[in-house]
């Protein structure tokens, strides 16, 4: 972590981990896109290093923070519901503008409700949300809610919900985002997957998959509108 903190334009790392799978996901925030290329030569090798011991294999995304809402700072031990989409580039506004003025509403009504945040790939369509909880219970308690939301999101169309899973905040190091900042972040997501299976379509910016390959069935939190190829958002 050190390593990569140290970096000019660097805003901070954190981990995510489902412990029962083995699935990590690693993320790391920027100041700029300019500043998250430059490192590029940097980080790959420290990525191949990790990747090597982990006995896995890695994917990278980079993306676009495009919302950001923090009700109050991170700490380790708390959990993250993350989920992973895809939308016509055309509905990239539209699939922003429901998880900030419909997600987001609801989910901060809800107990133990600390940040959001909305990534996105503009020119993909991708889009990673990520919603973060004081406890591991309140995830739980707001599975229903999250399905109805995507449902509602489904029922307009031009989105597909790839995957959903709920990790632990095992490192909480970003301190850069801003809220409702658009287009002056970056973040770059890999995964690594110590299985050796595929990390799938998510290279989730700096998505560390340990665990089961996307598409596995019976995760935490999944409902309709989820056809199951995600990598955690």
């Amino acid at each position: 972590m050190p390593a990569v903190t140290a970096m000019d334009g660097c805003l901070g790392l954190s981990l995510l981990a489902n412990r029962e799978t083995g699935r990590c996901i690693a993320t790391t925030s920027w100041m700029s896109e300019e500043a998250m290329q430059a490192t590029d030569g940097t980080v790959s090798p420290l990525r191949e290093h990790a990747t090597e011991l982990m006995a896995g294999e890695a994917t990278v995304d980079e993306w676009e923070i495009a919302v950001m809402h923090r009700e109050h700072a991170a700490r380790e031990g708390s959990w993250c519901r993350v989920t992973r989409l895809r939308c016509e580039p055309s509905e990239m506004e539209s699939t922003i503008d429901f998880f900030r003025d419909s997600v987001m509403v609801r989910m901060e009504g809800s107990d133990g409700f600390c940040s959001a945040s909305f990534m996105v790939n503009r020119m993909t369509g991708e889009c990673c949300g990520t919603i973060r909880f004081d406890t591991r219970a309140d995830p739980e308690a707001t599975r229903e809610m999250a399905g109805e939301l995507r449902d509602e999101r489904s029922r307009r169309g031009g989105v597909q919900f790839i995957d959903i899973d709920e990790c632990e905040l095992a490192i909480a190091h970003l301190q850069g985002a801003r809220a409702g900042l658009k287009g002056a972040d970056e973040c770059r997501r890999s995964g690594i997957d110590p299985t050796g299976g595929s990390a799938g379509a998510l290279g989730h910016e700096v998505w560390v998959h340990l665990g089961a390959p996307p598409g596995t069935t019976g995760w935490p939190g999944s409902g309709s509108g989820r056809p199951g190829s995600l990598w955690p958002g």
